[in-house]
């Protein structure tokens, strides 16, 4: 119920590998979040998706919303809930620059990576409704927010509740 951030996925990291060593068989990942810090977060998917592997029952449930790196967060549910009046929103990479003009093309490269291995992972997710390109087509230069009946029929939740 906030901001990703280096803290809150560092929080999920310590839960969810706690949960794997006691062998916790069913966790509800409650999302409400306008998205954040998109490195952090692809660690957590990365526990998340341990946890899965090693049995536990992962189901994400969005309440309020899953915007930007929230809505990737969302997508590692083997259950994926959203509450009727919640709204997803997934957009393009972003980062604020800083450093030398030098930096700036392999910081673009790597923003780049990070953007097709979270497109891609989403696309799997959605069992064949939204390809790649139809991603990237729906974000190119703006965000893209939908309700719970489009996020549905998209394949990017399974259940509204």
């Amino acid at each position: 119920f906030n901001d990703v951030t280096p803290g809150s996925c560092a929080g999920v990291t310590q839960s969810m590998n706690a949960f794997i060593r006691r062998q916790v068989p069913a966790v509800d990942l409650l999302i409400n979040s306008p998205g954040g810090c998109v490195v952090s977060g692809a660690g957590a998917m990365d526990v998340l998706d341990l946890a899965k592997r090693r049995g536990t029952n992962l189901t994400t449930t969005i309440y309020g919303m899953a915007a930007s790196m929230g809505g990737f967060l969302s997508q590692t549910g083997a259950h994926r809930r959203m509450t009727r009046n919640a709204y997803f929103m997934i957009h393009q990479v972003s980062a604020i620059f800083g450093g030398s003009s030098s930096h700036l093309d392999e910081k673009q490269a790597n923003m780049e990576r990070l953007q097709q291995m979270l497109f891609s992972y989403m696309s799997e997710r959605t069992g064949g409704k939204l390809s790649m390109e139809d991603l990237q087509a729906k974000c190119n230069d703006h965000d893209w927010w939908l309700t719970p009946e489009e996020a549905l029929s998209h394949g990017l939740i399974d259940e509204i509740i």
